[in-house]
């Protein structure tokens, strides 16, 4: 049966005004549902449910969204039938709304997924690669020019079982000089789609992996001028029963921080940029 309390909270900075007290609050087991968070021009938003769930994040329409974290049981395992799916992502539905959404393997899996959104007029199409392909590009670089997730899946689908059930696991935006590429290296079936956008500002990219837990202090929030997106998801994703392992950046309220945080076996990188 589906369990899904709604946390719903739009907070806004203004200057020299913070108000957003819940932002440094773990989410516990039994609280599930949507958090928001408004930061001048960005939002933040989660979503954890045990069941296929949806979140509307606003209209498409000079914005760009993209993943800032997703944790939980995102693999498929060798028992269902071939084409079961599961994973996380932000996309663009018929009306011209973002959506936030994830996909269970079956009820009763935790699944969590972060996404932020930035006022944003110059996103590129959205470009997907899947286990077996060559690195797929998604634009030309270019000056300001910088590229993030907007989906991480996996499914059977040819394959025993899906991917992200090893530490090695991963799908990884690259730069080769002269294209922005999206590639990855895993053991099952996986999908991930990204897309690039142009800012005025790279305040750089962090990494962090953790056997158990770790947290990677990134940058400054900047009274919302910042805001930081995934550009690469690896390791051990299939915990049903654990809403953070995972990768997710979170907004550090009383230190006005962007962190990236890891847990079990889990990892990768995320960019900030303003």
């Amino acid at each position: 049966m589906k369990n899904s309390i709604i946390l719903a909270m739009s907070l806004v900075l203004g200057a020299g005004c913070v108000t957003d007290p819940l932002e440094d609050e773990a989410l516990g087991d039994d609280a599930l549902g949507d958090e928001a968070q408004e930061v001048t021009g960005h939002s933040g938003y989660v979503l954890q449910d045990t069941a296929d769930a949806t979140l509307d994040l606003g209209s498409a329409s000079g914005r760009a969204c993209y993943l800032s974290g997703v944790a939980g049981n995102i693999t498929t395992w060798a028992f269902p039938t071939a084409g079961t799916s599961a994973g996380a992502g932000v996309r663009v539905t018929a009306s011209g709304r973002w959506e936030l959404y994830i996909d269970t393997l079956y009820t009763g899996q935790r699944v969590s997924a972060w996404a932020r959104c930035i006022t944003n007029a110059t996103r590129t199409a959205p470009v997907t690669w899947t286990t077996g392909q060559a690195a797929v590009t998604l634009a030309p670089v270019a000056a300001g020019r910088y590229c993030f997730l907007t989906e991480v899946k996996t499914s059977r689908l040819g394959y025993s079982h899906g991917a992200f059930q090893s530490p090695g696991d991963s799908v990884t935006i690259v730069n080769d000089g002269t294209n922005w590429k999206l590639q990855g290296s895993v053991v099952g079936r996986a999908y991930a789609s990204a897309s690039c956008i142009t800012v005025s500002q790279n305040l750089g990219e962090f990494f962090n992996y953790a056997l158990t837990e770790n947290t990677v202090a990134m940058e400054p929030s900047d009274g919302g001028a910042a805001v930081c997106f995934l550009t690469q998801l690896a390791g051990e994703l299939d915990d049903g029963a654990d809403w953070y392992q995972g990768l997710y950046v979170k907004h550090n309220a009383m230190y006005q921080y962007y962190d990236l945080l890891a847990k079990d076996n889990t990892g990768g990188r995320a960019r900030c940029v303003k």
